[in-house]
């Protein structure tokens, strides 16, 4: 390849790749969201692995009379890394409103760098933050989490390198 071949791949590709940044990463952060939630629910664990705790026994009375004590089984989006703990291990499945306000911001983007925030809006945000201070950390990325985040990110310069013939 001559070196204006390779100037001109390389323009190319810086184009396509700022054309495509911000795109890409709510995109990111939309699965490792999503990711981040099957963990809570499905495994019932925090970003260490380490159970919530565990229903206090008369809430465990209501959610087996309701039928709601069964594993949220199935397969996985995503293997967190951690074995999956059953009833009566919380899993804030009943906050489903809560969830679905946890979604990614875009907060600022420059030429050097995306800022997300993901995190519950509006008044969701307290119950959260209650949440939080009751159970700890729960919209706390796990190892596994950012290690995706890294992993898709060098799949998307791999690809795109490859599509200009720059590896």
């Amino acid at each position: 390849m001559s070196l204006r071949s390779l100037a001109q791949n390389f323009e190319a590709f810086i184009s396509n790749w700022d054309s495509l940044r911000v795109q890409r990463v709510l995109q990111l952060a939309a699965d490792v969201n999503a990711l981040r939630k099957s963990r809570v629910i499905n495994d019932r664990v925090d970003h260490t692995g380490q159970s919530f705790g565990t229903y206090a026994p008369d809430t465990q009375a209501q959610k087996v009379k309701a039928g709601r004590d069964r594993s949220t089984g199935g397969n996985p989006l995503f293997d967190s890394g951690f074995g999956s703990l059953d009833f009566p291990n919380y899993n804030f499945t009943d906050t489903g409103e809560m969830w679905r306000s946890v979604v990614p911001q875009l907060k600022q983007a420059t030429a050097n760098e995306i800022i997300v925030r993901i995190q519950a809006r509006g008044e969701k945000e307290t119950v959260m933050e209650i949440l939080e201070a009751k159970y700890g950390p729960i919209n706390q990325l796990s190892e596994a989490e950012e290690e995706f985040i890294t992993s898709t990110i060098d799949s998307w310069l791999e690809m795109d390198l490859n599509q200009y013939n720059l590896n």
